[in-house]
């Protein structure tokens, strides 16, 4: 696909929940605009439950087909995941290309990894989503060149194995990789162990402004980090050292999360995952502007919950209250900051030195 591609949006809205729905359907849009996509046109619907062939009803199907085929789109893109013989069904009532969720998120994180490991990483995301979705294809093989005949239906499943096999080599591969890269943060991590200062770990849901808080917190403008208004602008895990007086210490800017996160992208979030566990306090940063603040904020912290750092104090830091018509009150464990003008940062801070007093000292 390419930026020209007239792109046609399907909002699927589960539920009765219109608060919930909306939710979704902006966050959709916002990944569709991080994969540089142009969303020309929605069609949306409410379904109860998918159905086996093409996800969503036959009427439905024809609706969209009708738009897609009157307008000309070179693509569709849809707000759920869909098995592999879905999207091929589909593709084959809409004469286009068509992407579900799963396959948008793999687009952005593709043209997102930036350091040896998280493409390494991606690629893995990308080759363990393709082999479960090979099936299809080569059972049109076996059928068309069997015609019935057992001798030749297997073509299908030779080629399809053959394949598998070369996709498999090559995770194997990559993943001897990825261990070298373990082994390289291993060894730096043993040797921060000897290292007095505070390891503070930024987390939160994707674009609520981390990578903003740490170059507010910098003082080195050449050490800055990438920060932009876009979902998962960058899948690379960040550390900088950061002086406060007499002290310092040492920030992590950890990948951003997203709500039902597909499995085959958990291994780009293994390095963030590994910083997180290791970190000495948790700055859970929340964008408190956003009208759906709450839920991502509740996503963080079932995030959290799974890797079991109930021993590792989490402060809640809100973020952009400078778009707000609201005073807030801030406590040792719960800060009210803006970035842009920087309410709230110097307090951060003075509290992050008294904590490491108390912890290191």
């Amino acid at each position: 696909m390419t930026q020209k591609d007239k792109v046609l949006a399907v909002i699927i809205a589960q539920g009765n929940n219109a608060f919930e729905i909306e939710e979704d359907r902006q966050e959709f849009l916002g990944l569709a605009k991080a994969c540089e996509m142009e969303v020309e046109a929605e069609a949306s619907f409410k379904l109860k439950s998918p159905n086996a062939v093409t996800y969503f009803g036959d009427g439905n199907v024809q609706m969209v087909a009708n738009v897609v085929q009157d307008s000309d789109y070179d693509a569709v893109i849809i707000n759920v995941g869909l098995t592999g013989n879905q999207i091929k069904n589909l593709q084959e009532r809409f004469k286009c290309t068509v992407l579900d969720k799963n396959m948008v998120l793999l687009q952005i994180f593709s043209k997102r990894a930036q350091s040896a490991e998280s493409k390494a990483r991606v690629e893995i995301a990308n080759l363990n989503y393709m082999m479960s979705r090979m099936v299809g294809s080569y059972d049109d093989l076996g059928r068309q060149s069997g015609r019935g005949s057992g001798k030749n239906r297997g073509l299908g499943e030779t080629k399809l194995e053959l394949d598998r096999r070369h996709v498999r080599k090559r995770i194997n591969l990559l993943k001897k990789k990825i261990e070298q890269f373990e082994k390289q943060r291993e060894t730096q991590r043993s040797r921060r162990v000897n290292n007095t200062d505070l390891k503070v770990a930024l987390v939160g849901y994707t674009n609520v402004g981390k990578s903003s808080l740490m170059n507010v917190l910098l003082s080195n403008d050449t050490k800055n980090v990438l920060e932009q208004d876009m979902v998962f602008a960058s899948l690379d895990t960040t550390s900088r050292q950061i002086y406060n007086g007499d002290s310092s210490f040492i920030l992590h800017d950890t990948v951003g999360y997203i709500e039902n996160l597909p499995k085959a992208l958990y291994p780009a979030f293994q390095s963030t995952r590994d910083e997180i566990m290791d970190a000495d306090l948790i700055l859970h940063v929340i964008d408190r502007s956003h009208p759906f603040y709450e839920r991502q904020e509740q996503v963080i912290e079932d995030y959290l919950k799974s890797m079991q750092v109930e021993d590792v104090p989490v402060w809640k830091v809100y973020n952009k209250i400078d778009r707000l018509d609201e005073i807030f009150m801030s406590t040792p464990t719960v800060h009210f900051i803006s970035t842009k003008d920087h309410q709230g940062i110097e307090s951060l801070k003075a509290c992050i030195h008294e904590f490491s007093n108390r912890s290191f000292h």
